[in-house]
């Protein structure tokens, strides 16, 4: 009887060992895709390109919007550190973007937004984390493990189409899986952001020096 219930307990606690176990997670593998180009995006209110650039003098200088930039970005296409993250698929490679002047720097929204099941009245219900941000980019130290900076730092870079002829590819902030994909992108002097499109002619960023004028705003993606 003994033995039976120092048996039953053991596995009780392996079972609960089991249950409480980490998630596997692993440094990410990162390579550089495609060339360095800058930051763009086209605002159809506004009829201009934005252009992005981080201010200077700043330790975790911020990413900001303004009509001329000729600062460069690259996109790195990584392993996710874990299965929460969203991984590359068809038309679309996941990883981080990095500044070619601080190339130890990435893009670091200061938010995710997570999503949360549609409600009776169709509507989608959502939660900022951490709570309070605004979604603020700033140029932060890249992650290389599975953290809530690395969940803020993963991006994914999109083929894109707009109009009939022009591909560019288009940077989206992924986060892990259960959060929402924000795929548009505006700024100002002041700070720059990702939020989630709601309506047709919203500002899409796209890793190119230009974006033509065949292919601005056209689509709604």
């Amino acid at each position: 009887m003994l033995c039976y219930q120092f048996l039953s307990a053991v596995a009780l606690a392996l079972v609960s060992i089991t249950q409480a176990a980490p998630l596997t997670t692993k440094p990410i593998q990162c390579k550089a895709v495609g060339h360095p180009s800058k930051l763009v995006s086209y605002v159809p209110e506004k009829k201009h390109n934005v252009y992005f650039g981080s201010e200077s003098n700043a330790k975790h200088p911020k990413l900001l919007g303004s009509k001329s930039s000729d600062e460069q970005f690259q996109f790195y296409e990584c392993t996710p550190p874990n299965d929460q993250y969203r991984g590359a698929k068809a038309g679309r490679t996941s990883g981080q973007v990095r500044s070619v002047k601080h190339p130890d720097l990435c893009l670091t929204p200061n938010d995710v937004i997570k999503y949360v099941p549609h409600t009776n009245d169709g509507s989608i219900n959502s939660e900022t984390i951490p709570r309070g941000k605004d979604g603020t980019i700033t140029l932060e130290p890249c992650a290389t493990t599975d953290s809530e900076i690395m969940r803020r730092q993963w991006l994914g870079l999109k083929s894109s189409v707009l109009g009939q002829h022009c591909k560019l590819p288009k940077v989206v902030q992924l986060g892990r899986k259960g959060d929402l994909v924000l795929s548009s992108l505006d700024g100002n002097s002041t700070k720059s952001s990702f939020y989630f499109p709601f309506r047709k002619g919203d500002a899409f960023a796209y890793l190119a020096n230009d974006i033509p004028k065949n292919c601005r705003g056209e689509a709604f993606q």
